[in-house]
């Protein structure tokens, strides 16, 4: 159980080599700009490369709640599954600490797909 708001979302099953920016863009268009602070996407293999694996956090709960409604079960793709939208285990700003541990500098941070920012 958590004690705190739960403002962090998993997406999965999303385009594969899908880049930060293109997740910001689905975000703001379905009306939740200037609702998060922090986006990260997963590379395997080759660093420029998404597996389709992007984790989102929201300023507030409710507007986790809502990008879970809208996006879970939303298909980016007819050959790919349904996206899987579900608040994840590293919430807040836990998550945000967590992913700027991870990287060192700007470049890094940029080569791996991480972009801490304020959507407006």
């Amino acid at each position: 159980p958590h004690d705190r708001p739960l403002t962090t979302v998993v997406l999965r099953h999303l385009p594969c080599g899908i880049e930060v920016a293109e997740v910001c863009s689905i975000l703001d268009q379905l009306g939740l700009r200037g609702l998060y602070d922090a986006v990260l996407t997963t590379h395997s293999g080759d660093a420029r490369m998404s597996p389709g694996v992007v984790t989102v956090n929201f300023l507030r709960s409710v507007d986790a709640d809502t990008c879970v409604r809208l996006l879970h079960g939303r298909r980016f793709s007819f050959m790919q599954p349904p996206c899987m939208a579900v608040l994840a285990q590293c919430q807040g700003s836990d998550f945000v600490a967590a992913c700027m541990a991870a990287y060192t500098h700007a470049a890094d941070i940029a080569e791996r797909g991480f972009a801490c920012l304020r959507s407006s």
